[in-house]
């Protein structure tokens, strides 16, 4: 009953706190291919099982294992099959205070590192995973075209024909191999 007003108040801190981060110009000619760290955050639900496997695999291939960070819900984790060099942080809806904010533990354990780039698949506006897309601090922030999606993302693609998150990925996925 409270899920909308408790995200809208959500979505209303994460604004008002990046309010003055002031965004540097970027030089995108090779902006993604000299990343040396990525940040990976994966959908919150899992509909496309085999299309979420080969974009993760697009990734590990693109970035060393070792340089790329996965974070996923825990129940969409168990779906990927990943190997055991591959860096994965997961969370669970406990892990996200009242607002649908990640609590501070999960928002440490993304700090640890620097990320160049940090990706996030969410098709639709999952405020978990824009606000550790945002929090990470990466030069290039990647997101889908999403209400607003300009207070965690510099980078967004917008996906007009595609209706699966499968042709959605591969849309995101030939912009980010122009870079």
């Amino acid at each position: 009953m409270f899920e909308k007003f408790r995200y809208r108040v959500g979505l209303a801190y994460t604004r008002f706190h990046f309010r003055s981060t002031s965004e540097q110009a970027l030089r995108w000619t090779g902006a993604i291919s000299s990343a040396k760290r990525v940040l990976l955050i994966l959908p919150e639900s899992s509909n496309d099982a085999p299309a979420l496997r080969s974009t993760v695999e697009y990734f590990l291939k693109r970035f060393s294992p070792t340089n790329l960070l996965i974070v996923s819900r825990v129940d969409v984790a168990t779906q990927l099959f990943l190997d055991r060099h591959t860096h994965l942080q997961t969370f669970a809806p406990a892990d996200l205070n009242a607002w649908f904010l990640p609590r501070s533990e999960l928002t440490r354990r993304v700090k640890k590192s620097t990320f160049d780039v940090a990706v996030d698949l969410n098709l639709d506006m999952a405020l978990p995973s824009a606000y550790l897309c945002r929090i990470s601090d990466a030069r290039i922030r990647v997101g889908f075209v999403k209400p607003y999606g300009d207070t965690f993302y510099n980078f967004q693609v917008h996906p007009q024909r595609a209706t699966t998150f499968g042709s959605a990925a591969t849309i995101l996925i030939n912009c980010l191999q122009m870079f």
